[in-house]
């Protein structure tokens, strides 16, 4: 349990940090579900955005044991995410990345801005720099939302 008042003094950057820094030991993902439940509850927790979908990229062929569920779901509590997870689909696409593009699609939220989420999953699906999972992943859900 977080000391509610470590919680408040903590600066976002210290959180961050230990986010991109966190690497599991014997598989143990639950000191990261703390670091983004700390995240994710912080004032600034909008600074956190991109150094948890960092970790999407940093372990692509993982979900953290379901703690990287965590961050989906936290982040889809913030009307404000959408521009970053774009920013980051776009430096390096992963399957949760594009599960999250599904899931807004699926429930109606159909743009970031001027760009169509179903654009972003055509072009991932159509880059041969991206791995054949990650198009296979994309190509799905652009024919799941296509029909």
């Amino acid at each position: 349990m977080w000391d509610t008042d470590r919680l408040m003094s903590r600066p976002i950057s210290e959180i961050c940090a230990e986010i991109d820094a966190f690497t599991p030991v014997d598989e143990e993902w639950l000191p990261l579900d703390d670091l983004i439940a700390e995240a994710l509850d912080h004032s600034d927790a909008s600074a956190a955005y991109p150094h948890l979908l960092n970790v999407f990229s940093r372990f692509p062929d993982d979900d953290g044991a379901g703690v990287f569920w965590s961050i989906i779901h936290g982040l889809e509590t913030f009307p404000d995410y959408q521009p970053t997870l774009l920013a980051a689909i776009r430096a390096q696409p992963t399957d949760l990345s594009l599960t999250m593009v599904n899931r807004m699609l699926n429930g109606g939220e159909t743009h970031v801005g001027d760009t169509p989420w179903l654009s972003v999953l055509q072009s991932v699906a159509e880059n041969n720099a991206y791995s054949q999972t990650v198009r296979a992943t994309a190509s799905g859900f652009v024919d799941l939302h296509s029909a």
